[in-house]
C-alpha cells in the first residue's frame, strides 16, 4: 500500500503491494482456467439474445411499416370509395328531383286540363240554360201577346220589351 509519512513524501509498501498483485494474478489465472468460459459463454448467449431481439424488432418494424403502408393505402381507397358514393348519391339525388319536378309538371298539366274541360263543361251548361231561359221569354211574350189579343202597336211595345231584356242577357 502506498502511505504519505509526515513530511509530504510517499512511502510504498513493496511487500503489500507484491501480495496483491500476486493475488490479482491469481485471481485471473483461476477466474480464466474455471470461470472464463462460462462468463465467456453467459457474455455470448447475452449478445446472441440481444442479436435476436434485435433483428425481431427489425421485422417487427419492417411489419408496422408495412401494415402502416397498406393502411394508408386503405384510406385512400376509402376516401376514393367515398367520394364515388356521394358523386352517385349527388347524381341519384338529381335524378330523383328532375323526376319529382317532371312529376309535379305533368300533374299540374293534367289539373290545368281538367280545370279547362270543367270551365267548357260550364259554359256549354250555361249557354244551354241561356237558350232554354230566350225560348222561356219568347214563349211568355208570345203568350202574353196571344192571351191580351192586343193591337198591333201594343204588341209591337211587348216584343220591344222582349228584345230589350234579350239584350241585357250577359254575353259569354
Amino acid at each position: 500500500m502506498i502511505q504519505t509519512e509526515p513530511g509530504g513524501l510517499l512511502n510504498i509498501r513493496w511487500e503489500a503491494l507484491a501480495t496483491q498483485a500476486l493475488t490479482f494474478v491469481l485471481t485471473v489465472l483461476l477466474l480464466r482456467k474455471y470461470a472464463w468460459k462460462k462468463i465467456m459463454g453467459m457474455l455470448e448467449a447475452r449478445r446472441e439474445a440481444i442479436a435476436k431481439q434485435m433483428e425481431s424488432l427489425r421485422a417487427r418494424l419492417e411489419e408496422t411499416e408495412r401494415a402502416k403502408d397498406e393502411y394508408r393505402q386503405a384510406l385512400l381507397l376509402a376516401g376514393d370509395e367515398a367520394r364515388a358514393m356521394l358523386q352517385l348519391a349527388v347524381v341519384r339525388g338529381e335524378a330523383i328531383a328532375k323526376e319529382m319536378s317532371d312529376s309535379a309538371r305533368d300533374e299540374a298539366r293534367g289539373l290545368r286540363t281538367r280545370a279547362l274541360e270543367e270551365i267548357e263543361e260550364e259554359r256549354a251548361r250555361a249557354e244551354a240554360k241561356l237558350r232554354e231561359d230566350l225560348v222561356a221569354i219568347a214563349t211568355a211574350a208570345a203568350e202574353k201577346a196571344l192571351l191580351a189579343e192586343l193591337d198591333q202597336g201594343m204588341q209591337e211595345r211587348i216584343m220591344e220589351a222582349v228584345v230589350r231584356e234579350i239584350a241585357t242577357i250577359p254575353e259569354r
